[in-house]
């Protein structure tokens, strides 16, 4: 290598013509470009094949490629292809004998048929010093930013392999998850919030990326560059917010939805209401579980008032709904369905508050109730408008979105719960309950002039779910998780995991199959109400059962 890297100073003279102030740039630009170049040719012939050999080839930097190919919030196979192209890279450059200590972003590009730049010798820059154990300055401040936290103390009980991982997936993290952070503790922060507020995040994606940074440095690491590309190409592949630009009119709906109270309750009171209608495979369905502590009016009939809003007002309007949507989607199967099925959710949702404080305020002049006012009645509601193959949802509170698919192999709950201490927002009390709602169908405020509740604008939390063949979209209260006897949430749904998967394996009916979740709680804890409103799709006929 020394020799062919020495007719770069030959090179250089003979370019610069004598002048002595440009030859040493010169020969070290050429000295990067040739070392860069010897780099590709140590690697498979299959893998090289991916790079750019153009030693001064100019490209978009990798970060900007991917976010450029990026499609409503989703990377496309080619993204996923690039990105591997890249980990097998890493990974082989890992186990040699002078393994890198950090993968460093800026380093690569892409050019305009796709193929990879390498803009800096890797070599040198991100390998350490191995007998010393240690990075030179200036290498030391160029990774910095790059490297585990505890590296910068010591290298020498450094699984270099480790260290090459966690560098990686900074970078990935960056990408798929928006996540940044300059200590272990903040990047898990991170992920723990970031699909709060981002339905785009796969549902999970976080979860594993906070597996994979939690090695220490000085531990040997299973995870491999190519391993992490390809776990989040199969979220992303798995993502149920994933969805087609048309529907299938082909898929068709059953529902069945059931209700118990919580045997175990302080009060023998059932505050959960579910509904479902469904037109020629066009289906309503929703959850509302009224608040029990409520010391104006009660939950139950803040729950009810929502049924009764569908029943007396928005029957119609769904009827309506769901003939223009077919009609429609049957003159253009590329029809955009979603908004006309979202803005009758956005509706029902404000017309549901306005409905409950209209109830409110009539417990409030009857009763003489005097300010301040603690837990004014309310209720949660998650509904969803599924037309065909996709599913338009809003919720607001902690009634449960939970989606099973066989297909993909995913049971997930799409929905995060609008409590104190996730939500910053709150709309009557503050509260320090942790389980205190901050998103609710009900009143937002009481006003001191007009002397009544005023409702809330509430809108819900938005999501588009794509469904596959045999999937199913459970709508739930909070009761059909928190009544089952495990320690965490967690537990809890890996429980009710668990029990799908078995019942829909024995090809239970679907009737069947929900009381069968249903009584997971009500035989365990039942301290709660639980309530279960599911929806299967199939190609079979529409069962709806109210």
């Amino acid at each position: 290598m020394e020799k062919l890297l020495q007719v770069s100073d030959e090179i250089a003279r003979e370019l610069c013509g004598g002048s002595k102030d440009a030859v040493k740039p010169l020969s070290n630009l050429l000295r990067m470009e040739i070392e860069k170049l010897l780099t590709l040719e140590v690697l498979p012939e299959d893998l090289a094949q991916g790079f750019s050999e153009d030693p001064f080839e100019k490209g978009t930097v990798l970060k900007k490629w991917c976010m450029e190919n990026r499609h409503n919030g989703n990377f496309p196979e080619n993204v996923f292809l690039l990105l591997s192209t890249v980990a097998k890279y890493m990974d082989i450059r890992g186990a040699s004998a002078n393994p890198l200590l950090a993968f460093v972003p800026d380093w690569f590009s892409v050019d305009g048929a796709g193929k990879i730049i390498i803009a800096e010798p890797l070599l040198k820059l991100a390998t350490p010093d191995k007998g010393l154990g240690r990075l030179k300055d200036f290498q030391r401040s160029l990774l910095k930013p790059y490297l585990h936290p505890n590296l910068l103390k010591s290298l020498r009980n450094c699984e270099f392999r480790t260290a090459l991982v966690f560098s990686f997936s900074l970078f990935l993290l960056d990408l798929f998850l928006d996540v940044q952070g300059r200590s272990i503790a903040e990047l898990k922060d991170g992920l723990k919030k970031c699909g709060a507020k981002n339905h785009a995040i796969p549902p999970g994606l976080a979860e594993a990326f906070t597996t994979i940074i939690a090695v220490a440095p000085n531990q040997e690491h299973h995870t491999s560059c190519e391993d992490m590309v390809e776990k989040a190409s199969c979220f992303f592949r798995e993502n149920p917010f994933n969805c087609g630009v048309m529907v299938d009119p082909q898929f068709k709906h059953d529902v069945f939805g059931y209700s118990v109270p919580g045997l175990n309750k302080k009060m023998n009171s059932n505050e959960d209401r579910f509904l479902s209608r469904t037109h020629n495979n066009i289906t309503f369905f929703m959850v509302a579980d009224g608040v029990s502590t409520a010391d104006i009016g009660t939950g139950e009939i803040a729950a009810e008032e929502v049924v009764r809003l569908f029943k007396t007002d928005f029957f119609k309007r769904f009827e309506t709904l769901a003939v223009k949507l077919e009609q429609n989607i049957a003159d253009d199967p590329a029809f955009v369905w979603y908004d006309p099925a979202d803005d009758f959710l956005v509706r029902f949702f404000r017309e549901a508050s306005e409905r409950v404080t209209t109830e409110l305020n009539k417990f409030y002049k009857t009763e003489n109730f005097k300010p301040p006012f603690q837990a004014p009645m309310c209720t949660t509601l998650s509904a969803a408008v599924v037309v065909y193959d996709q599913a338009a949802v809003r919720y607001a509170g902690d009634s449960p979105v939970m989606l099973f698919s066989p297909e993909r192999n995913i049971f997930r709950k799409l929905t995060i719960d609008h409590h104190h201490g996730i939500e910053q927002e709150f709309t009557m009390a503050d509260t320090p309950d942790s389980d205190a709602l901050t998103r609710v169908i009900g009143a937002r405020d009481f006003s001191q002039t007009e002397h009544k509740f005023v409702p809330s604008a509430e809108e819900g939390d938005p999501l588009r779910v794509q469904l596959k063949k045999g999937d199913m979209l459970l709508l739930a209260s909070d009761g059909l998780i928190d009544c089952i006897d495990a320690l965490t949430p967690e537990q809890k749904i890996d429980r009710i995991e668990k029990h799908i998967r078995k019942f829909s394996d024995d090809d239970m009916r679907l009737n069947e199959l929900v009381r069968q979740l249903v009584a997971l709680g009500e035989n365990e804890l039942s301290h709660d109400n639980i309530t279960l409103n599911l929806l299967k799709s199939s190609n079979v006929g529409v069962t709806s059962q109210p």
